[in-house]
């Protein structure tokens, strides 16, 4: 390969970002769930290029029944779906796909967790030390700190449509979360508070792996004002959220 070539890749791959989302068979990889479907959308400069990477499990265990009401698929369909495949049947593939990119994932801990659970599972290197990490849920907690920041709620506040989605899907939600993220690094330029360079800010998942998010400009954050909240104010404001729920189903403003 050319050294013009080897330039254009490198270009290629920097520019790279997956949009990635997992649906299980229930909260806790610890407890033994799984996961039954993994969905990729690969994007360049922004743009999704088509090239996507989608599959579903068996995963060798039934779905719990809070699991199945968010995505509505349980054991029986699974196989059928999958076709007998489990992860180590795509494993291999998957990796290959993953490898040294940049992956933005809403609430990064949980869909990490359980895919390097199931690599331990079957004796291969995690995937998220082979990656970087953005999780887009600790983005938007920085847009909009105190707000209810799920991808449902992001996506109606952001104005990106989900209309041709019934219930939770891997595929189909990280495809909302390429246009959600999108707008999100939008309104940070927006806001000024975006800066390719920037130094990143770090949490921890599980312990192992970080995920990184840009934090509020120390230029920006010195002209914020802090202001000290009352236990009267505290509980208004729990009061306020509760009849918010209790209407509406939004969480509200939290402090």
């Amino acid at each position: 390969m050319s050294e013009e070539n080897n330039t254009e890749t490198e270009s290629i791959a920097a520019n790279r970002v997956l949009m990635l989302d997992t649906e299980t068979t229930g909260l806790s990889y610890e407890s033994g769930h799984k996961i039954i479907e993994i969905g990729i959308i690969e994007t360049i400069n922004g743009s999704r290029t088509g090239n996507n990477f989608h599959v579903y499990l068996d995963p060798e265990r039934e779905v719990d029944e809070e699991a199945e009401k968010v995505h509505g698929m349980d054991r029986e369909n699974l196989v059928i779906l999958s076709e007998g495949k489990v992860f180590k049947d795509i494993s291999a593939e998957l990796t290959n796909f993953v490898q040294g990119a940049h992956i933005v994932a809403h609430s990064a801990p949980f869909d990490f967790g359980h895919l390097d659970a199931e690599c331990r599972r079957i004796g291969i290197p995690e995937i998220s030390p082979q990656v970087k990490i953005s999780d887009s849920l600790k983005l938007a907690g920085n847009l909009f700190p105190g707000r209810r920041n799920n991808l449902d709620g992001l996506a109606k506040r952001l104005d990106v449509d989900t209309s041709s989605r019934n219930l939770h899907g891997a595929l189909i939600d990280a495809s909302i979360l390429t246009d959600v993220y999108s707008k999100l690094i939008a309104k940070q330029k927006e806001m000024g508070i975006y800066k390719s360079n920037i130094e990143e800010t770090t949490v921890n998942i599980e312990g192992k792996k970080e995920v990184e998010f840009t934090p509020v400009l120390p230029s920006l954050a010195a002209k914020l004002r802090v202001v000290s909240l009352s236990e009267d104010d505290i509980l208004n404001n729990e009061l306020m959220n509760e009849r918010i729920r209790s209407s509406s189903g939004d969480d509200g403003f939290t402090f």
